[in-house]
């Protein structure tokens, strides 16, 4: 028997389609896990076609009752070959900005009240300027300390903190949980975008093989520079394929959510013995 429980979730705001409202199924770990353990449980979920958030323990359907406009997509490490319009990013960004690679993120009360401060404003400012959304410090805290890994860019000069990039890390994949940065910075240069290709930098130092972004969704301003990433890949009929987005213009039917669904469960309660110990 799986680890996972299927629930409802209803009732919360869209960031992708406002103002459309979530009603879909997700699966959820049936008693807390260690963040390490839920990695390797994420990574199994995102290789089916499924989007994981670790700040809350869910696995989402990527599918709302009357929408499919959630496109799963991935980036293979391999595949990544960088663009002229994204090595110029890369070489403006590399100029301002220094970046920490990928680190640990702080697991105890010493180490994350050394960064609370900093990572929360970083945090509320971009969620208020970029969806309008009010945020604590409380409220994030969940969001930091049930991410693995996290990767920083901060201004070379100050070295005020400018771009962060909250993940887990398991089993040769990269979930992505969330990307925030200065958007009063990110004039001149896309930040989010170069936040995004530092990413991919570090996933092929450490030589990883996926990294699972928040899905696509046609039509989305805020999510139209994912379709140009190198290397993209999107989920159908149980396999990945080459990411097209004019082919592939909305998400898993209801058929193809639920074999994931399954597969997710299947394939965890295999190795369920090894993630609780």
């Amino acid at each position: 028997m799986s680890i996972l429980e299927s629930e409802r979730e209803e009732g919360r705001p869209c960031t992708y389609k406002p103002p459309n409202y979530r009603s879909q199924h997700v699966l959820t770990p049936k008693f807390t896990v260690p963040r390490n353990v839920f990695a390797r449980v994420a990574a199994i979920a995102n290789d089916n076609g499924l989007f994981t958030r670790n700040s809350e323990q869910t696995i989402e359907s990527l599918r709302c009752e009357f929408c499919q406009a959630c496109v799963p997509i991935r980036i293979n490490i391999s595949k990544a070959s960088l663009s002229r319009s994204h090595r110029r990013t890369m070489k403006k960004g590399n100029i301002r900005f220094a970046s920490s690679g990928f680190k640990r993120a702080p697991n105890r009360e010493a180490q994350f009240h050394s960064t609370i401060e900093q990572y929360s404003h970083l945090m509320s400012s971009y969620l208020h300027q970029r969806h309008d959304i009010l945020s604590t410090r409380d409220n994030l805290r969940p969001e930091i300390i049930k991410s693995t890994n996290v990767l920083e860019i901060s201004q070379r000069e100050t070295g005020k903190l400018s771009g962060l990039a909250l993940m887990s890390i398991a089993d040769g994949r990269v979930m992505l949980d969330k990307i925030y940065y200065d958007m009063k910075q990110s004039t001149d240069i896309s930040l989010g975008q170069f936040v995004l290709l530092k990413v991919i930098e570090a996933a092929k130092e450490k030589g990883l093989e996926f990294i699972y972004p928040a899905p696509w969704v046609k039509g989305s301003k805020t999510m139209d520079y994912k379709k140009g990433f190198p290397g993209l890949e999107t989920y159908q009929d149980g396999a990945w394929v080459d990411f097209d987005p004019d082919l592939h213009a909305s998400g898993l039917s209801p058929a193809e959510l639920i074999a994931s669904e399954t597969r997710t469960k299947e394939q965890v309660a295999v190795i369920e013995q090894n993630l609780r110990y």
